[in-house]
């Protein structure tokens, strides 16, 4: 015999209208919150619904839905991506750049971004810069991409991506070439031609600047003066015209 204690409560009509409310109350409760929403500032809602999708995007702000509907929020704010890229110049050296790139999703077309792109972004990115940035470096010599071309390059990279991704939602604002990587002995070659070419322009320019002050000065003499000056913009000769 099961002591008295221990012997199961009986299950009344009243006990079971309770339990019955409570469960009922609790999921009432669960679908009103579901069907609550809210799109923060900087992001977009999307409805993912297997018999529906909507294509216009829910902008901030708050929203009753239907509880089966199943919002996918989606950031709008500007995102900041690092990649290291290994490129080839127009002369078939190798060389690594550092890149930065700030982009990010159209909020009227992140139904299409979340549709063809979903959580892909990065691999998308990467993807597309590195086609970008090829086809436009291939075009330059090493000495032009090491010089001071790299906002026209970065330029040019943003807009071949921007015709590639903006269809799909993808707004790339900034391509920066933050850093060029050359093989030491390449780098080397390329600073000391830059030093002697800045050594030439700076000789080629101190004798055009003697050879005008001259002519200034024969300005000033007169007819009588004897001071002929020849100059070839890089070096000068003042000859006598008596001989």
């Amino acid at each position: 015999m099961i002591p008295r204690s221990f012997a199961p409560a009986k299950m009344t009509p009243k006990l079971v209208i309770i339990l019955v409310g409570g469960v009922i109350t609790f999921i009432v409760i669960k679908l009103l919150l579901r069907a609550f929403v809210i799109v923060p500032v900087g992001e977009v809602g999307v409805i993912d619904n297997p018999q529906k999708m909507l294509n216009h995007p829910l902008m901030p702000g708050t929203y009753w839905l239907n509880p089966l509907d199943n919002v996918i929020k989606i950031s709008t704010r500007t995102q900041v991506q690092h990649e290291t890229l290994e490129l080839t110049s127009q002369e078939g050296i190798n060389f690594t750049v550092n890149i930065v790139l700030k982009c990010h999703i159209n909020p009227q077309k992140s139904v299409t971004f979340y549709q063809v792109i979903g959580d892909n972004n990065k691999a998308i990115l990467q993807e597309n810069l590195a086609a970008a940035l090829r086809s436009v470096i291939s075009q330059y010599s090493l000495k032009v991409i090491y010089g001071n071309q790299n906002q026209v390059i970065a330029a040019k990279v943003q807009s071949l991506m921007n015709q590639a991704l903006n269809a799909q939602g993808l707004v790339i604002e900034r391509v920066s070439l933050i850093n060029f990587v050359l093989p030491e002995d390449v780098k080397s070659s390329i600073q000391q031609r830059f030093i002697a070419e800045q050594q030439a322009e700076k000789r080629k320019t101190e004798a055009k600047g003697l050879a005008d002050a001259l002519r200034n000065f024969q300005g000033l003499m007169g007819p009588q003066n004897i001071i002929n000056v020849v100059s070839d913009d890089s070096t000068f000769t003042v000859k006598d015209k008596n001989k």
